[in-house]
């Protein structure tokens, strides 16, 4: 699974400045807006990514009927906390993490707030080596990012309690072009360069 602060990034050179959670805020730099425009030609929920399949294994190997929060939060260790300032490259930071240090506390929130969810611990999330640097993305590191769609697939009457891209809150404004939802929900537009939009 992935998880991130804010797809925008944080104003703080401290690397544990912040919770970071499968679920971010919506970009605010308008840089962005093409790649969020990629990400919704295949989801409708760009902001989170799915939970249930690390749920579906037990820790036998056994598959199992997945039991799974809405939303994780990860807080960060009070024990590496560096200035907000740089001071020192990240990279030489982190590499100064020892074996057992616990760098990540892990929360999950049992359902969305608004249906009584509540926030339980979890564990901790601890090293079990010396932290060393590699080549960047080791030439063959790929994501998989687990669709939301998995798990409301799973559990329904969640969601309506993910953000939903596609509102005209979300879309770029271009001069001239009238856009709007339509009641099925699909975009209509107005504009002779709403291709550029899909």
């Amino acid at each position: 699974m992935v998880s991130m602060f804010s797809v925008d990034g944080q104003d703080d050179w401290n690397y544990f400045a912040n919770d970071w959670s499968n679920h971010v805020p919506a970009g605010k730099s308008a840089a962005l807006k093409p790649l969020e425009m990629k990400f919704h030609t295949e989801t409708e929920f760009i902001q989170a990514v799915g939970l249930s399949d690390m749920a579906a294994i037990d820790q036998t190997g056994a598959k199992t009927t997945p039991s799974f929060p809405f939303k994780l939060r990860f807080a960060p260790s009070s024990e590496f906390q560096w200035p907000s300032t740089y001071t020192e490259d990240p990279l030489e930071q982190l590499s100064k993490i020892p074996s057992g240090s616990t760098v990540w506390t892990v929360y999950g929130l049992d359902a969305p707030t608004e249906l009584g969810g509540k926030e339980h611990l979890i564990g901790t999330l601890v090293t079990t080596s010396e932290t060393i640097k590699s080549f960047y993305s080791d030439d063959m590191l790929l994501y998989r990012h687990q669709r939301a769609e998995d798990d409301i697939k799973l559990k329904p009457e969640w969601e309506n309690f993910y953000p939903r891209y596609g509102s005209t809150n979300d879309l770029p404004h271009l001069e001239g072009c009238n856009y709007f939802e339509s009641e099925e929900h699909t975009m209509e537009y107005s504009c002779p360069f709403a291709f550029l939009l899909m």
